[in-house]
Order: structure tokens, then sequence, then C-alpha cells
């Protein structure tokens, strides 16, 4: 139990730091944006930016899936990567395990992995408010 708690600690550390990291290259990327102009493309930039926001996000998740997936196929927790990324993206959008058996020396992953997932997700959606509340301030 102690290794799978390692691992665990060890995966949501270095997913919580990329998807930190991501959010604030992108907070640097959108801040010049925040000046006065006409309410119609002010609209049509506000538009754009969060739709930018969330392709880079989604992007972020997708590594982030890619991180935990890779882990389930080195660890030997399933046998290719497919079935890997699938298991994870699964696991991480906390939809459940898909019928895939794992061995019960690693049952406590996939909860890791939801849990990573569930954060994230709350990170990406404060972040996207936040962007949205400036932009709303900066009319």
């Amino acid at each position: 139990m102690l290794h799978q708690l390692t691992i665990s600690a060890l995966l949501l550390g270095i997913t919580t730091l990329i998807h930190g990291f991501i959010i604030a290259i992108a907070a640097s990327c959108v801040r010049p944006f925040f000046k006065q102009m006409p309410s119609t493309i002010r609209f049509m930039r506000n538009m754009i930016i969060l739709v930018l926001l969330a392709l880079v996000l989604s992007f972020a998740h997708f590594l982030e899936i890619g991180i935990w997936g890779y882990a389930y196929l080195y660890l030997g927790v399933v046998e290719d990567l497919e079935t890997a990324l699938y298991f994870s993206s699964l696991s991480y959008t906390t939809l459940g395990l898909g019928g895939i058996e794992i061995a019960k020396e690693w049952r406590l992953l996939p909860g890791a992995t939801a849990a990573n997932g569930f954060l994230l997700f709350g990170m990406s959606a404060a972040f996207m408010m936040d962007i949205k509340n400036k932009m709303r301030l900066n009319r």
C-alpha cells in the first residue's frame, strides 16, 4: 500500500506542477490583451481568448492523462499503451474503470488519478472564471 501512495503522491505532484506551469504561461500570454476597446471588438476578442484558453487547458489535461497512462504502462498495471491511456482517461475524468480489471496491488492508483483529475479540472475552471472576471472588469 505504501508504494501506491508514494507513486500517487509523486504523480499528483508532477501533474499539478505541470498544470500550474501551463496556467502561469497562459496567464502571462493573456495579460496584454486586457485593454480598453470598442464593445463589438472586445466581445470577439474575449470569446477568442476563452476558446484558446480552453484548448490550452485541454492540452494540459491530455498531457496529464498521458503521464498517468505511461505510469500505468510502466508499472505493468495494463498491457499496452492504448489500454493505459483509456484506463487513465476514464480514471482521470472520474468516469470509472471501464471494465478493466487491475491487480489488487494497484487498486489505489485509479482513485488517486480521479482525485488528481478532479483537482486539476477545478484549477482550470477557477482560472477560466478568473480570466472571465478580469474581462468583465476591463469594460
